[in-house]
């Protein structure tokens, strides 16, 4: 399942994207909260690097685009990270304003310095299935990455579309979708290998 060196990306769980009075509602966010903790430290464990993403925006929605909803403020509560998820200190968050998380960041020197390249695997979970982990993941595939979405540590839009993105995805890179309990095993065997 994981092919050469891997890193793990957690997408966007951030609190405007989980519960019901949010303006962005993942339904079953809440849910996934636990898996992708054990999910964080089993990398943590096995020394695979656990890279965070946010989306943020400025108040005066100037870099925005054509989001329709209003969300994820810099400095705002609901831009933060959920506190059950809270990154270790020297892990690193990428802030990005559109769905891609390579897009105009600099996610891929981050991987080139833990050694993730081209060929390599990105272990990929968060928020929310059917936008920003399904363009991630495309992102991904495009600069030669192979990608494996863990599918019940994602929750979309709604069930419906959390479900077709991950069609979609299992299209784009056949077998890239997976349980949790399908990746702890290669994760318990992988200890060091990014060095």
């Amino acid at each position: 399942m994981i092919i050469g060196k891997t890193a793990l990306l957690v997408i966007d769980m951030q609190n405007d994207f989980i519960g019901k009075s949010v303006p962005c509602p993942c339904p079953g966010a809440e849910d996934i909260i636990p898996r992708i903790k054990n999910l964080i430290a089993a990398c943590r464990k096995a020394d695979i690097p656990v890279i965070y993403t946010v989306e943020v925006h400025r108040p005066s929605g100037i870099d925005s685009g054509h989001e329709r909803r209003t969300h994820c403020f810099t400095g705002s509560y609901g831009a933060a990270i959920c506190d059950a998820l809270t990154p270790a200190e020297d892990e690193v968050v990428i802030s990005k304003t559109r769905y891609d998380a390579f897009m105009d960041t600099d996610l891929s020197h981050v991987l080139h310095g833990y050694n993730v390249r081209a060929n390599d695997t990105l272990i990929i979970c968060g928020l929310a299935t059917n936008i920003c982990v399904h363009y991630t993941c495309a992102g991904a595939f495009q600069r030669d990455y192979h990608f494996r979405v863990i599918e019940d540590c994602c929750a979309g839009y709604s069930k419906g579309l959390h479900d077709s993105a991950l069609e979609n995805l299992n299209i784009l890179e056949n077998g890239s979708r997976l349980s949790l309990a399908d990746i702890l095993g290669d994760i318990s065997l992988y200890r060091g290998k990014n060095q």
